[in-house]
């Protein structure tokens, strides 16, 4: 309720953060998403964090408040899995003996390609995933962690890195233009920083450079009632645009031969939106 009176929320913050998040700081997984070391919340370590679900935390007070902050971030690895499986159904689908094109904006640690790659029931099939971060180290972990199972498990596929500022994403520009069509592309974790215009803008763009036949999966926090607004927000200064399905498909409004849904993970707090582009 204190959201659309600015004094009220900073007054809420600011005792949230006296009170409350130098408790929930000894937790690792807090503590970097308050301090947020790499200069921006939801760095590539936050997702590792989430993907490994380990013991972390310098006593047994730390490790407990390190698993609240995993129960709270979970949607990060459900959405993920959503992702992974879509890959496996798109590569199946479309593997021709062409190359299958596989474009992620905002790779993070790429958990869901790694996963792919080395899963012995997906196909060996000619697929090139393009991996694009504006954090060098988040590029180059996904990289070392991808490129060997090329070589060892998928050797049909192809890994390439693409360092990209956030403000390049935003323009798009030749880079986007030099990629190609591309078979699926996906951002999960990127648009819910954006407002409204802006997250428009690029989903319009990245709609664009799909191939006919062509997938987008665009990821936002959901707005609904058990939502992470509170410990995100208030806890941890992380702030994030929470939307609706409405608000979702109005981004599609102006692509031209597309079909498009949402559908949430199973937590229910991240809202999927799919938009496939006619053949």
């Amino acid at each position: 309720g204190v959201m659309s009176d600015k004094k009220q929320l900073e007054a809420v913050k600011e005792y949230t953060e006296l009170v409350l998040t130098p408790e929930f700081n000894h937790g690792p997984v807090w503590w970097r998403s308050y301090f947020k070391p790499a200069g921006y919340p939801g760095d590539f370590e936050i997702m590792n964090y989430v993907y490994d679900w380990q013991r972390e935390g310098a006593d047994v007070y730390g490790q407990l408040i390190h698993r609240i902050g995993l129960d709270v971030s979970e949607c990060i690895a459900t959405r993920m899995q959503v992702v992974r499986k879509v890959i496996g159904d798109v590569v199946r689908a479309r593997a021709n003996g062409s190359p299958v094109n596989i474009l992620s904006l905002g790779c993070g640690s790429a958990r869901e390609i790694q996963l792919h790659l080395a899963d012995p029931e997906a196909p060996n099939a000619s697929v090139v995933f393009t991996l694009i971060d504006q954090e060098e180290n988040a590029l180059g972990y996904a990289y070392d962690k991808a490129y060997p199972l090329t070589l060892s498990a998928k050797p049909q596929a192809k890994v390439r890195a693409l360092n990209v500022s956030f403000t390049e994403v935003l323009r798009g520009g030749k880079w986007l233009e030099d990629l190609g069509p591309q078979d699926m592309i996906y951002s999960v974790g990127l648009i819910d920083y954006l407002v409204d215009k802006r997250a428009r803008a690029l989903a319009e763009r990245l709609f664009e450079r799909l191939a006919p036949g062509g997938l987008l999966i665009v990821g936002n926090m959901n707005e609904t009632e058990l939502s992470n607004l509170w410990p995100m927000e208030f806890i941890t200064d992380w702030h994030l645009y929470y939307r609706t399905e409405p608000e979702m498909l109005a981004w599609t409004a102006n692509m031209k031969g597309k079909r498009a849904w949402t559908e949430t993970d199973s937590t229910g707090r991240v809202r999927l939106l799919f938009v496939r582009k006619e053949e």
